[in-house]
């Protein structure tokens, strides 16, 4: 495996309304010198060095990746108007997706002009590159890499903390 050379500047930006907003913000202060972007959801803690190097890599080849685990439960789509299954979904498609997200700078500055002139407020990054018709590849995830946005998450991150903190 080649290694990333990472430089390490900061820039600090203004954030958005909404996330959509503040990586947008954000991708207007890159260098247009730079060929890949990362975004990654600070609620995430658990990234790891090998998830980041493994990210570029693929990106470098595929344009844009995104990391996800496979669904462990069943997933049903239910109508939202009575709370009725319409269709039991097939489990071995379904992803959760995860940060972080990689992509040609070019790419994901497109697909935010694009969104935002459109008026359009998509779920993540990869699904603004969906909408502009290019593949984004799926990297296996870890499980680990929660995103902590409830007190139930707490409780999670503190065992994978502990953990990772004794082995």
């Amino acid at each position: 495996m080649r290694a990333c050379a990472i430089a390490k500047p900061v820039t600090v930006v203004a954030g958005g309304d909404r996330r959509q907003d503040s990586v947008r913000n954000g991708l207007a202060a890159v260098s247009e010198s730079v060929d890949l972007v990362m975004i990654h959801d600070g609620a995430r803690p658990f990234v790891t060095v090998q998830m980041i190097t493994e990210a570029l890599e693929v990106t470098m080849h595929k344009r844009a990746t995104t990391m996800a685990v496979p669904v462990k439960d069943t997933a049903a789509m239910v109508a939202k108007d009575t709370g009725v299954i319409q269709q039991t979904l097939e489990r071995d498609r379904l992803y959760l997706i995860q940060t972080p997200q990689t992509f040609e700078r070019e790419l994901i500055c497109e697909a935010h002009r694009r969104a935002c002139a459109e008026g359009f407020a998509g779920t993540d990054d990869a699904s603004l590159v969906e909408r502009l018709g290019v593949p984004v590849s799926v990297i296996m995830g870890s499980y680990d890499n929660i995103k902590i946005t409830t007190q139930e998450d707490l409780l999670f991150a503190e065992a994978i903390l502990k953990r990772r903190l004794h082995t």
